[in-house]
């Protein structure tokens, strides 16, 4: 079923904003602490801290350590330059021959001549003769140079039409062509100039297919030696008239075109994409890498690092960066939120919780921070590893840890998920990295869970320390068949040696932190459990004084939930410890409850809703009790939610016999606990560990069977009044419950041997009277040393039996 974001953070109010109170407690204020922190946390990931000098002069003396705060790419433009231009000059000249030239021009005069021919023929006369008007002869001329696409002159024209443009004429030009486009005609000559020994690309126009390296250069001639050429033939100069042979010079020469030309555009294309190609030269810069130590003099690769890093910095907008970090963080985090809500039934967190998770969230990227910046200073103490390999000296999984130390473990799932991914986007060492923070960080978080003393704390980073080198051990071995890496068993241990390290820190980080946290958090850990569990508390020590009754019966239920709540996987310690504060408020009237009467019974000159009111009122006695002696919030819980919404059934019973008449005024409601029901199976168990042991105290049959009917019978009744309706607890668990509940009763009231009775004889050994005289020599009077002796000896021997 869909839910509403309301139903995850609470809906607006306009009265939410009438007091700072109803501010605090409201939904609007829940929105407003996550925003702020989220904001935060984008500003402190933006933190930087430059130490690098804005000019910098070759050759002079460095006066700090440099190091680089982050990884960097450093561009080094001059040798891509030059990279490229080489790439470029690979590529050969490209030209493109088009074989329709020569074609298209044998076409062109075929058809121009033989029109020229036809126009010629309505103009010849009887005789012979060709009656030509200069009207007639530029029309004539126009359509034969138009045809042919050239210019000429008046005297190459009447050269041609004065042969009438025979046939004769025409083969002779279409010979010359044919000669000439033997050969690759190409424009200039020069464009070859430089390229014998390489060679040029030749590809058809047109074709599709790709180009082939050609140098054979004796097949190319040039337009100009070529149109110098034309005419050389002996025949053809004697057979014509001067002014017809120079006429067939001039329109053979003009109307050549070269049929090879240079393609500057397409060789300028495959330059540059062989010039794409080339990936920039870069400089890689590691986070915590030294650029230059103190006292060292700047050379070129320091200054060439120190200039990229400046400008990459110039060119960063943070403004819009945070904001990029702020968005993404704002729904990374409240998609991950609004999944456990929705699928996680134990991820419940309360508000103090998110307000610790912020806090501690806010804290640990400082440190981290500060330790990543603090790396290069522990790189100079040990130059001989790279500085990557200081990473795993970061206590990382010491957050996570700590937050399980507080909470359960689907609500550290969920903290362990968005600490490590929020602080993966300035991890340096990548995804790699990342891994490896998350997986030491849930195993620190899995083996630190229900410790129960500091020595326990520091045991786990010792275990998470040994997890932490295998995983080391397990990566440089992936890196270096993968050959990412160089397996240097060297380095290979200076990185075990500080992932265990690791591990440590984070163990001594959390004994630090824990205190903290529980002060200012009001959390309760099973160490301090522990202390609560000592007896010694002023509530405790006050309680067996004036409710001695209730003492023994908080003890009773104490061990019946710790039982059970250790056989379903629950927290059996924190259990066993609310019960001996779960009943405290019964100290204020204590002779109103059964466990502490002796003999005189209050409640019978009293009626049945008043009596259900003193027994009802406990809880709130017992909550404002815990409250002025500062008990923790989840002890505090408990007692209002170990009676949850049950049924007086006793007083409810009784009014309704005393109400015959009028039954229906006597309303249910009136004698129900006012609740909440148990939210946690910790509360469930010890509802029914109260009612249990309230129900098998007053059994005058104590037989297992008859236990363990009572103990099916009290959990059955309180399952089908719904009063396990809000924890987490299955059938499963109810039956393991019962199975211990049983156990346990079974142990505290099992039969025991009859001893018989025996009657001291007064006459052989009189009891003293006061006055008598004692006498230390002979202590039993009457005796002689040998019974004594022979008595001695009797006594030792029965208690030896």
């Amino acid at each position: 079923m869909r839910k509403k974001l309301t139903s995850y953070f609470g809906a607006f109010h306009k009265e939410d904003f009438l007091s700072w109170r109803r501010f605090y407690h409201s939904a609007f204020f829940n929105w407003f602490l996550f925003i702020v922190f989220t904001l935060a946390i984008s500003f402190l990931m933006n933190v930087v801290v430059d130490s690098l000098p804005t000019q910098v002069v070759g050759g002079s003396i460095a006066p700090d350590d440099i190091w680089a705060d982050r990884d960097y790419q450093i561009l080094e433009a001059e040798a891509t330059n030059a990279i490229r231009q080489e790439a470029r000059q690979t590529i050969l000249p490209q030209f493109v021959y088009n074989k329709g030239v020569s074609t298209n021009l044998k076409d062109k005069i075929s058809k121009v001549f033989a029109d020229s021919r036809a126009q010629l023929r309505p103009l010849v006369d009887i005789s012979g003769d060709l009656r030509l008007t200069p009207e007639g002869v530029t029309s004539l001329k126009e359509a034969f140079a138009g045809g042919l696409g050239i210019s000429m002159d008046d005297e190459t024209f009447m050269a041609l039409v004065s042969n009438r443009f025979s046939s004769k004429l025409e083969d002779i030009i279409q010979r010359w062509m044919e000669a000439v486009y033997g050969y690759y005609l190409i424009e200039d000559a020069k464009l070859l100039e430089g390229l014998q020994q390489k060679g040029i690309v030749v590809y058809q126009k047109d074709s599709g297919i790709e180009g082939v390296l050609f140098k054979e250069w004796e097949k190319i001639r040039d337009l100009t030696t070529t149109r110098e050429n034309i005419g050389n033939d002996p025949i053809v100069k004697i057979t014509y008239r001067p002014s017809t042979w120079e006429a067939l010079v001039k329109v053979t020469s003009t109307l050549i075109q070269p049929d090879l030309s240079y393609d500057e555009e397409k060789t300028k294309q495959l330059q540059e994409e062989a010039a794409a190609k080339i990936n920039d030269v870069v400089i890689n810069v590691q986070s915590g890498e030294s650029i230059i130590r103190k006292g060292d003099r700047y050379d070129e690769r320091s200054i060439k690092i120190i200039e990229g890093i400046l400008k990459t910095k110039a060119k960063t907008q943070y403004h819009i960066k945070i904001a990029g970090i702020f968005v993404f963080l704002l729904t990374f985090l409240f998609i991950l939120y609004s999944f456990g809500r929705h699928y996680i039934l134990r991820f419940r967190p309360a508000r103090n919780d998110l307000v610790f998770f912020g806090t501690l969230g806010l804290f640990s990227i400082v440190l981290i921070r500060l330790l990543f910046i603090a790396i290069p200073s522990f790189h100079r103490l040990i130059s001989d590893v790279p500085a990557s390999t200081f990473y795993y000296l970061i206590p990382v999984a010491a957050s996570v840890m700590l937050v399980r130390l507080m909470v359960n473990a689907e609500t550290t799932t969920f903290f362990a998920v968005a600490f490590i991914g929020i602080n993966s986007l300035m991890f340096p060492g990548g995804v790699g990295l990342t891994v490896f923070y998350m997986t030491s960080s849930v195993f620190g978080a899995f083996i630190i869970s229900h410790v129960s003393s500091r020595a326990g704390i520091f045991k786990a980073g010792f275990y998470t320390g040994l997890v932490n080198a295998f995983l080391i051990l397990a990566a440089n071995m992936i890196y270096s068949v993968s050959n990412i890496g160089d397996f240097v068993l060297g380095v290979v241990l200076w990185k075990i040696g500080f992932g265990f390290l690791g591990g440590i820190f984070s163990s001594v980080l959390v004994m630090v932190l824990t205190p903290l946290a529980e002060s200012a958090f009001n959390y309760l850990t099973d160490i301090k459990l522990l202390e609560y569990g000592s007896l010694n508390h002023p509530l405790l020590r006050e309680l067996i004084v004036r409710a001695p009754g209730t003492y023994h019966h908080s003890h009773m239920v104490g061990t019946l939930s710790e039982a059970g709540c250790d056989a379903i996987g629950a927290n059996g310690l924190f259990a066993r410890v609310a019960c001996y504060f779960h009943d405290i408020g019964k100290m204020k009237k204590s002779e109103y409850f059964i466990e502490n009467q002796k003999g005189d019974n209050r409640h019978e000159r009293l009626s049945p809703s008043m009596s259900a009111l003193i027994i009802a009122s406990h809880v709130k006695d017992g909550i404002e009790l815990a409250r002025s002696h500062k008990l923790p919030q989840r002890i505090i819980d408990i007692i209002p939610q170990h009676q949850g919404k049950k049924l007086i059934s006793y007083f409810y019973v009784k009014a309704k016999e005393m109400e015959k008449v009028n039954i229906h005024s006597v309303k249910e409601e009136n004698y129900r606990y006012s609740g909440p029901k148990p939210q946690t199976r910790e509360a469930g168990v010890i509802l029914l560990a109260d009612t249990v042991e309230a129900a098998t105290r007053s059994l005058k049959d104590r037989s297992p069977s008859k236990l363990r009917s009572v103990v099916q019978n009290m959990i059955n009744k309180n399952f089908s009044d719904g009063q396990l309706d809000e924890c987490d607890m299955t059938l499963r668990d109810l039956h393991t419950i019962a199975d211990q509940f049983t156990r346990i009763l079974i142990g505290i009231y099992h039969q025991r041997v009859e001893y018989p009775d025996f009657e001291a004889t007064d006459e052989e050994h009189p009891p003293l009277q006061l006055g008598d005289k004692f006498d230390k020599q002979n202590p039993i009077q009457g005796g002689s040393p040998e019974e004594d002796q022979k008595v001695s000896s009797d006594n030792i021997r029965h208690l030896r039996s």
